[in-house]
C-alpha cells in the first residue's frame, strides 16, 4: 500500500515541481496563451492527491473497524476536497482583478478562504483525534505495564487544549495579520484573511502539540513528515498572505509568488494526506509493543 501510495505522490509532486520550475524559467506561464498548460499541470497534481487521499481512506476502512481511526480518514479526505476547491477558485479562470474594492488586486484569494478555512478546520480536527488517539493508546499502555504515560499532554484536558490552541493561534495569526495589513483595504477582504491567517497559524500549533504528545523519542518517521506538512501548510499560507495578497502594496509579486507558493503548497498536501496511514501504522506499533 504504501510502495503504491508513495509512488502517485512522487508523481504528482514532481508534476507540480515540472509545472513551478518551468514558470520560474520562462518556459510557460499563468499569465497569458501558457496558463491552460499551467491549470493542466496543476490540476493532474490535484486529481492524484485525491486519488491518494481516497485510497488511504479506504485502506483505512479496511484495515480497522474503529470509528477514531475511521474518523479521521474521513478528515483527511474531506479536508483536502475543500481545500482543492480553494485552489480551484485561486486558479482566477476568469482572470477578475479588484472586485471588493481598489486596493487588492489579487482577492479572489479572499473569496477562496470560504473553502480553505473549513478545510484547515477539519485537517486541525483530524490532527486533534489523532492525538486524542494517542493519548488513548499511552493510557492503556501505561495501564497494562503499570508504569507511566509516555504522554506530555496526558494530564491536560481535551478542552483545555482547545484552549491552548485559540489562544496561540489568536496571538500569533492576528500578529501576522497586522504586519501585512493595508488600512485601506474593504471589510470584507480584512475580515476573511484575519480569520485565516488565524485559522493557519492553529494549523502550525497543531503540529507542535502532536510533537508534544507523542513525544518526540516516539515520533515515527511518518509522523515527522506529517508535521513537516503541517508547518509546509502554514508557511505556503503566509506567502499568500504577504507576497500575494498585501505585497507590493497590494499589487502582489505575481506571477513569481504564485509558482513558489504552489511548490510549498503540494509538498504540505502530499506530506498532511499520509496522517491517516500514519495514525494506523502507530496503534499496530503500539499494540504490538504492549
Amino acid at each position: 500500500m504504501l510502495i503504491f501510495v508513495g509512488l502517485v505522490l512522487i508523481v504528482a509532486w514532481c508534476i507540480a515541481m515540472i509545472d513551478t520550475v518551468g514558470a520560474l524559467f520562462g518556459q510557460w506561464s499563468v499569465v497569458g496563451d501558457g496558463r491552460h498548460l499551467v491549470f493542466g499541470f496543476e490540476i493532474t497534481t490535484l486529481m492524484l492527491l485525491l486519488f491518494v487521499s481516497v485510497m488511504i481512506r479506504r485502506w483505512v476502512y479496511l484495515q480497522s473497524d474503529s470509528k477514531k481511526l475511521r474518523k479521521i480518514a474521513n478528515f483527511s479526505l474531506a479536508s483536502l476536497s475543500l481545500c482543492m476547491v480553494g485552489d480551484v477558485i485561486n486558479f482566477n479562470l476568469r482572470e477578475q482583478f479588484y472586485r471588493h474594492g481598489e486596493i487588492i488586486k489579487h482577492d479572489y484569494l479572499a473569496d477562496s478562504v470560504w473553502f480553505f478555512a473549513p478545510g484547515y478546520v477539519l485537517l486541525i480536527m483530524a490532527v486533534f483525534s489523532a492525538i486524542n488517539h494517542f493519548e488513548a493508546l499511552s493510557r492503556k499502555k501505561a495501564q497494562e505495564s503499570a508504569i507511566d504515560s509516555h504522554s506530555n499532554l496526558y494530564h491536560i484536558g481535551h478542552q483545555f487544549k482547545l484552549y491552548i490552541l485559540a489562544i496561540v493561534a489568536i496571538v500569533v495569526g492576528g500578529s501576522a495579520f497586522m504586519s501585512m495589513y493595508l488600512p485601506e483595504t474593504g471589510l470584507y477582504i480584512s475580515v476573511l484573511t484575519a480569520l485565516h491567517s488565524i485559522v493557519i497559524t492553529a494549523v502550525a500549533v497543531s503540529a507542535m502539540m502532536m510533537i508534544y504528545s507523542v513525544g518526540v523519542k516516539n515520533m515515527s518517521t511518518g509522523l515527522w513528515c506529517v508535521v513537516c506538512g503541517l508547518l509546509l501548510a502554514a508557511l505556503a499560507d503566509a506567502i499568500i498572505g504577504q507576497y500575494w495578497i498585501y505585497g507590493a502594496q497590494g499589487e502582489g509579486f505575481f506571477p513569481q509568488v504564485r509558482y513558489i507558493n504552489w511548490a510549498i503548497y503540494i509538498t504540505s498536501q502530499c506530506l498532511v494526506i499520509l496522517l491517516p496511514y500514519y495514525v494506523v501504522q502507530h496503534t499496530k506499533k503500539a499494540i504490538n509493543t504492549v
